[in-house]
């Protein structure tokens, strides 16, 4: 593919391998109609793997980046070119995010743009810094690189006060993301919101300003990209060209890595209901839904969706916070077992009633037993059962364990025979399993049986590109629990978010999240001086350490960090910073007594 930009009027378009002629007459197959091209000026041709733009003798000339083109070029990357005073910006494409209808195909004709002509320099410098800003729109593939362009500033300078996108959720308008002014207008009156995803909006708001609603469609989700301009500018509307480059922003800026026209590899109408470009996976029993934001985590589906439907073992290792148990509940969401999925922290177990907690007992086994009880084995029947911190459990409860990974039977305290069960079993911790085998803390033939598949599931950090479509996904739920409407980020706290390492991983940024919707005012407008101390110093960075550090070191200093910063910010209550680490108050004990904290 090749992607073409014409600067001066924000049209943008792709071209599939082929052999093109541009001139000014309509025999040619990409017509610029301009006095300064010549009716046949140049060739571009895919040849060899590669594209290449020719001259072709024209009275005007040809430039390649500033250069005058004699005879034909190899085009590498982004590259400046002019057909004689028709500028364009063609770009070799290889990534799969085209979206349908992007590609067309001859007669083509490229709206140009205004000409400069007659106009005096205060007009030039209008034209240009109108061309620049419809430049930088066609440049935008995520929402980073929204808040990185200054294409906030230059909103602003355009007279374009707000934009955003509303999306459909669950038949009712929801705002996906917001820059600026507050999209209430749209959302308030009935009428209106019912028409967002159908037609064309434009209302006139009491002071002046205009508010322009356009309809979008990705896949089976649908879309209403809203603009707001300032009092007084636009009076005739937003021009067509102006519109489209902010509907094609907007459909980027919706996790738009994927193509749109082709399935969903792991999707199914059970799956994702409200289509595969939602990246939204309702699980049963789990809380709240889960947003998948980047290629890693799709991948990630992926490889669970082809270990699940086996019934061997399964691993999952990764930091504190990253999500393993949303992990292990995809597993058995995929996997079609009909029992319940069933997480167990281990380490929240009392010591001395592990064995009864996992495997149960028979009535009178010990005193007080005056009933049997079935264990989490036997409750999990036909389902899933998830222990988190496996290497928490006794090592005479470990051998107990290894029994129901090589005969598929448990004995319950007090029994004399065996009790057969039908169980998928997944195991977790954040201390890579061969580290705590070493230790000795797992029992190397419980390590062997459990390891059949292993998932590692990366930190935020190596996947940074997921930090705000998770903050913006939780803070607009639990804004609206209270009530509230979250309109945006500003570009210093976007800056903050992803300048930070986020060591507690997923699980810090929505806590971070659900506080920051606790402290926004009725602008909805989330700022720099909002986020936590740490946040806004940019966060000291973990994992920035010594490369003489082993692998231990690192962890114990990384658990040090967080266990330290989360008392620090409980005042002390052990309780309360077990629970904002994910922990029980007894594995916390554990591990304060291991890392030597007081």
């Amino acid at each position: 593919m090749l992607k073409v930009v014409v600067p001066a009027s924000g049209e943008e378009f792709f071209l599939a391998a082929g052999v093109y002629d541009l001139g000014r007459t309509s025999e040619s197959d990409i017509i610029l109609r301009h006095d300064t091209v010549s009716r046949s000026h140049a060739h571009l041709f895919f040849e060899n793997d590669a594209w290449h733009l020719r001259d072709l003798g024209s009275t005007n000339g040809t430039f390649v980046n500033g250069q005058v083109l004699n005879g034909s070029v190899k085009l590498k990357g982004e590259t400046r070119v002019q057909i004689g005073a028709v500028r364009l910006v063609l770009t070799p494409w290889e990534r799969d995010d085209v979206l349908t209808g992007q590609v067309k195909t001859p007669p083509i004709q490229p709206e140009l743009g205004e000409s400069t002509h007659g106009l005096d320099s205060n007009q030039q410098e209008a034209l240009k810094r109108r061309e620049l800003f419809l430049e930088s729109l066609t440049s935008i593939n995520n929402r980073d690189d929204f808040y990185r362009s200054g294409l906030p500033e230059m909103l602003e300078e355009q007279g374009l006060t707000g934009f955003g996108i509303v999306i459909a959720f669950r038949k009712k308008p929801y705002v996906h993301f917001a820059h600026g002014s507050n999209p209430s207008i749209f959302l308030e009156d009935p009428r209106v919101a019912d028409s967002l995803f159908t037609k064309e909006v434009r209302l006139a708001g009491n002071n002046g300003s205009n508010w322009v609603s356009s309809p979008s469609r990705i896949s089976s989700q649908s879309l209403a990209v809203f603009v707001i301009t300032r009092p007084g500018q636009y009076r005739d509307g937003l021009s067509e060209s102006l519109m489209k480059r902010l509907v094609h922003l907007a459909r980027y800026l919706y996790l738009v890595e994927k193509k749109t026209d082709q399935p969903d590899p792991y999707s199914t109408q059970k799956v994702f209901p409200h289509g595969a470009e939602t990246n939204i996976l309702y699980l049963p029993g789990m809380e709240s839904p889960v947003l998948f934001a980047s290629a890693a985590s799709r991948r990630l589906v992926e490889e669970i969706r082809a270990l699940a439907a086996t019934k061997a073992g399964v691993i999952l290792d990764g930091e504190t916070g990253v999500g393993k148990e949303i992990a292990a509940a995809m597993i058995h969401h995929f996997s079609g077992r009909k029992g319940p999925f069933m997480p167990v922290m281990t380490s929240s177990l009392p010591e001395n009633l592990v064995e009864n907690e996992l495997f149960g007992h028979r009535k009178g086994a010990y005193s007080g037993a005056v009933t049997t009880e079935k264990g989490k084995f036997q409750a999990a029947a036909d389902g899933t059962l998830f222990l988190d911190e496996v290497a928490d459990m006794p090592a005479p409860v470990q051998a107990k364990l290894l029994r129901v990974l090589e005969n598929g039977e448990v004995f319950p305290v007090g029994a004399t025979s065996p009790t057969k069960v039908d169980v998928r079993l997944v195991a977790a911790s954040n201390i890579p399993f061969t580290r705590l085998v070493e230790e000795k803390r797992l029992r190397r033939d419980v390590y062997y049986r459990l390891k059949t598949f292993r998932v590692h599931i990366p930190p935020l950090r190596e996947r940074r590109q997921e930090i705000l479509p998770l903050f913006e996904f939780f803070i607009s739920r639990a804004a609206r629990e209270s009530d509230k409407l979250f309109r945006g980020i500003s570009p210093k706290a976007v800056r903050l978010l992803l300048n930070y390492s986020w060591p507690g991983n997923v699980r810090e940024l929505k806590n971070e999240a659900e506080r920051v919707a606790l402290l926004m005012k009725s602008s909805g407008v989330v700022h720099g001086d909002m986020l936590n101390e740490e946040i806004r110093a940019g966060g000291k960075d973990a994992h920035s350490l010594p490369t003489g550090d082993s692998l231990k070191d690192r962890v114990d200093r990384l658990e040090r960090e967080m266990i330290t910063r989360a008392l620090a910010e409980t005042g002390g209550n052990r309780t309360k910073a077990a629970d904002k680490l994910g922990l029980s108050r007894k594995g916390l004990f554990k591990k304060m007594a291991r890392l030597g904290i007081e």
